[in-house]
Parts: structure tokens; C-alpha cells; sequence
């Protein structure tokens, strides 16, 4: 894993900024303790519950959510119609 770096420029391994003198050191020393084979992700139901929602970029923008707002707007509409419908037979019973 021999990469050359400039000098001065940082490079960023994971979470943590690196100086491209220590970026080396640091990225074999993380594959040698292989942090990765240890790790198990949620074991239990709550865990598991959280990490299936992940992927969820907005609730806003879901299937089931935009057929519930199209069903209200459809609603909405009708209400309107009504209401307007309503409003033109008062206006002709006076």
C-alpha cells in the first residue's frame, strides 16, 4: 500500500485528518488490526428496527406518505367543489 502524497496536503482516513507523513503508517496499522472482521452490526430487535431506517433519505418523499398527501389534496378538492357548489345555491335561493 505504497501511495505518494505531497508534503503538506491532508488526507482524511475515516473520521480522523492525516498529514501524508503519518497517512501511511496509519492506513497499514488499520489493516493490520482489522477492525472490520470484528464487527457484528445491531444484535438486538431495537438495533436492528434503527439500522433497517438507514436508508431512509426523507419519510416526506415515501410511497405510502405521497399517496397520503395526493388522497388529502384529493379531498381538499372536493371540499372545495362543495363549498363552491354550496356558495352559488344560497346566492340563487335569496
Amino acid at each position: 500500500m505504497q501511495r505518494r502524497y505531497a508534503e503538506n496536503r491532508s488526507i482524511k482516513l475515516s473520521r480522523m485528518k492525516y498529514q501524508a507523513q503519518q497517512a501511511l503508517p496509519q492506513a497499514a496499522a488499520i489493516h493490520q488490526w482489522r477492525p472490520w472482521t470484528r464487527s457484528t452490526g445491531p444484535r438486538s430487535a431495537v438495533g436492528r428496527a434503527v439500522v433497517a431506517s438507514n436508508s431512509t433519505v426523507h419519510a416526506a418523499r415515501s410511497v405510502e406518505a405521497v399517496a397520503l398527501q395526493r388522497a388529502v389534496v384529493a379531498l381538499l378538492d372536493q371540499v372545495q367543489a362543495a363549498t363552491a357548489e354550496l356558495a352559488t345555491t344560497r346566492e340563487a335561493d335569496q
